[in-house]
């Protein structure tokens, strides 16, 4: 499979125009690294 990049969106309703401010990388299906912005990204 390889690599893959989702996104999971913001998480707040609040903070619309951070676009996708969450994601994740995934290797062969499995989860590798979660990217969290958080709410001062």
């Amino acid at each position: 499979m390889g690599w893959a990049l989702r996104f999971h969106g913001v998480g707040n309703a609040d903070a619309v125009e951070l676009g996708n401010s969450m994601a994740t990388i995934e290797r062969d299906g499995e989860p590798w690294l979660t990217i969290d912005c958080g709410s001062e990204g």
